[in-house]
């Protein structure tokens, strides 16, 4: 199922499994979003953000990300990883590994803030 979704002005066709009704595109200006992903409900996804597979050593996968995740501007997530639950990647991130429910990473690559 297809609807449209208005972005600046320009109407992008998107496919509704890969966006939940839910999801909140705070500043929708240069996100990515690869066709593999999976977003869960309640994602806020703000400017700049890329979620796509990983290449090199480690090629393929997708990222999951659950139920209220919350990405900050300008962050990279690859692979086959999973956001966990509520969890939060802070502006800038590069995120290569998993992210437990709840846990905020910060920095490059993605560390936990204690």
């Amino acid at each position: 199922m297809l609807f449209d979704l208005e972005i600046a002005g320009s109407i992008l066709h998107v496919i509704y499994q890969l966006l939940p009704e839910s999801t909140n595109l705070v500043h929708p200006t240069g996100i990515v979003i690869g066709g593999n992903a999976e977003l869960g409900e309640n994602v806020q996804i703000n400017q700049n953000v890329t979620l796509g597979e990983r290449s090199g050593d480690n090629p393929g996968g997708k990222p999951v990300l659950e139920d209220d995740v919350t990405i900050y501007s300008g962050a990279v997530v690859l692979g086959n990883i999973t956001l966990g639950e509520g969890c939060s990647v802070g502006a800038n991130a590069v995120v290569l590994d998993d992210v437990e429910p709840g846990e905020t990473v910060v920095g490059a690559p993605a560390k936990p803030v204690k």
